[in-house]
């Protein structure tokens, strides 16, 4: 829920980037920041465990909401713990099923946008 709607005493703990593919990316925002870099036409968002980096023109929007971190599912899947990963495709198709660490599978995927299953959660992450 935006800034303006949320009910009194809850404070922003995401960030959210909406990207103009129609997917958002929410990041916890404790130990998060957040780079503009127009040299290079990007915006890098860095948090304690990883690096994820947009090409300007790709981001719609970037909000600072409350959520319940759970349900973005932030707090609770770390990059760095083996788990059963599986990754489909926006269409579906499953291209992972592993067990490794989160870290491992990203840095093995193309750009794109994936539908990443862990521990019973469901993420959607674009790279």
């Amino acid at each position: 829920m935006p800034i303006g709607m949320m009910a009194e005493g809850e404070y922003p703990n995401a960030m959210m980037v909406q990207l103009t593919n129609g997917s958002t990316v929410g990041f916890a925002l404790e130990n998060t920041t957040l780079q503009l870099l127009p040299t290079t036409n990007q915006v890098k968002v860095s948090t304690a465990e990883n690096n994820q980096t947009f090409t300007l023109s790709d981001v719609k929007s970037i909000a600072y909401e409350y959520h319940d971190l759970s349900t973005l599912g932030i707090d609770v899947i770390s990059l760095k713990s083996m788990a059963d990963i599986e990754v489909y495709t926006l269409g579906g198709r499953k291209v992972a099923s592993e067990r490794t660490t989160l870290d491992n599978v990203l840095n093995g995927l193309s750009q794109g946008v994936y539908i990443i299953k862990v521990d019973g959660r469901t993420l959607k992450i674009a790279k």
